[in-house]
């Protein structure tokens, strides 16, 4: 059935031609993990707090839930499963609790050209990751609860200024910070390290010190 619908959806993305997909294609950054935190980190600093706290909750309990499905289901790409589906572009390389993803067994099935076709070990990085952001996530918010307790109703310049130290912030810790965390802890504890930094100091470093400069 969803191999069926995946064909339609190819011949209509082929009948539109190369414009429109490459078009999507180029517009899948929305999607992107770094993008999606970014939006919810601007909406939960300078927009309303309660919505973007809802917001990181429901994002990270997903990503842990989505973690273990993975992991448990192990299921083929479709153009594994069947030849007729063709993906577009770079779909092929970008396509992607702890304990359970490190220790369960996976399929250990190859292609034709020795290829492995369900990478245990990336379905497990990617499950150490969720758990990262979620733990960042339930102590972020316990602490800032407790000890910040900062607010979105501010002047819309104090927002402004929020904008800009927070973003910047986020960056540097995400392009110089986290490949450093990586660099530093090998395996599945850099990557549960360096998930957790980045979403900590979303819900609680920079509320932290936002409340400190009183911005």
């Amino acid at each position: 059935m969803d191999i069926n619908i995946l064909l339609l959806l190819q011949e209509f993305r082929n009948g539109a031609g190369a414009f429109l997909a490459d078009f999507l294609n180029k517009m899948t950054f929305l999607g992107e993990l770094n993008t999606v935190m970014l939006v919810m980190a601007v909406i939960y600093w300078c927009v309303s707090k309660e919505f973007g706290t809802y917001l990181l909750m429901g994002w990270s309990g997903n990503r842990l839930v989505n973690g273990v499905l993975k992991v448990t289901v192990c299921a083929y790409r479709p153009w594994i499963r069947d030849a007729r589906i063709i993906p577009y572009g770079d779909s092929i390389k970008t396509a992607t609790v702890a304990a359970y993803a490190a220790l369960k067994p996976y399929p250990a099935d190859f292609d034709a050209e020795g290829k492995l076709l369900v990478d245990g070990a990336k379905m497990a990085n990617d499950t150490f990751k969720s758990v990262g952001w979620c733990e960042a996530f339930l102590i972020g918010w316990i602490l800032e609860r407790r000890f910040v307790r900062f607010t979105t109703e501010v002047p819309v310049t104090t927002k402004l200024i929020r904008l800009v130290l927070g973003v910047l912030g986020f960056y540097l810790i995400s392009l110089i910070l986290v490949p450093l965390i990586k660099e530093w802890i090998a395996g599945a504890g850099g990557s549960v390290v360096s998930c957790f930094v980045q979403l900590f100091y979303v819900t609680f470093l920079f509320p932290l010190l936002a409340k400190i400069l009183k911005n």
